[in-house]
C-alpha cells in the first residue's frame, strides 16, 4: 500500500504528542490566538524517482516548528526549549517511524527559524509506483483472457 502524506504526518504528530502531551498541534498554519506550547507541521519537500514498473524511491521532508513558552520578559524560554529537545530525543534517535504497517527511516536536523526551535525530518523510502502503461496492459490482458460460453435453449 502506498504511503500517503497524511498518514506520515499523522504518525509524526502522534509520536510528538506522546512525548509532549500538553502541546497543541497544527498543520499548514497556526490559527489566530493559538496557545503555547504548540507544534506546526509543514511538508516542505516531496520528490520521487521511479526505480522500476512497480517501485519508486520517495523523499519527503517535514518541517516541525515548536512555539514554546515565553519567559517573563517575552523572550523564548530556554529552559522549556531544552526540556522539549530532551523529551523528543528518544523518538528522534530511533531514526525510524512506524506509520501504519510500515517502518520508515529518517534523518533529522535541529535548527532555529525566526527564533523558534525547528526540526527537519527527511524520510527516504521505497514505495509503490503506478505505471499507467503497465496497468493498461494488465487490463487488456485480463480482457483478452475472458471466455464467454453461451447456451441457446428452446426454439
Amino acid at each position: 500500500m502506498r504511503m500517503t502524506l497524511s498518514a506520515l504526518l499523522d504518525a509524526v504528530q502522534a509520536k510528538i504528542a506522546e512525548a509532549i502531551p500538553e502541546a497543541e498541534h497544527y498543520r499548514g498554519r497556526l490559527k489566530e490566538g493559538f496557545s503555547r506550547p504548540a507544534f506546526l507541521y509543514t511538508p516542505i519537500y516531496q520528490g520521487e524517482k521511479k526505480t522500476n514498473f512497480v517501485t519508486s524511491k520517495r523523499d519527503i521532508e517535514v518541517q516541525i516548528i515548536y512555539f514554546g513558552k515565553m519567559d517573563r520578559y517575552g523572550q523564548k524560554d530556554m529552559k522549556d526549549r531544552l526540556r522539549v529537545q530532551d523529551m523528543l530525543d528518544g523518538f528522534l534517535n530511533q531514526f525510524y517511524l512506524e506509520a501504519g504497517e510500515r517502518r520508515l527511516h529518517f534523518t533529522y536536523e535541529i535548527k532555529e527559524t525566526d527564533g523558534k526551535l525547528t526540526y527537519y525530518l527527511t524520510f527516504t523510502f521505497y514505495d509503490e509506483s503506478f505505471d499507467q502503461r503497465m496497468l493498461a496492459d494488465e487490463a487488456r490482458e485480463a480482457a483478452e483472457s475472458v471466455e464467454v460460453t453461451t447456451k441457446v435453449t428452446g426454439a
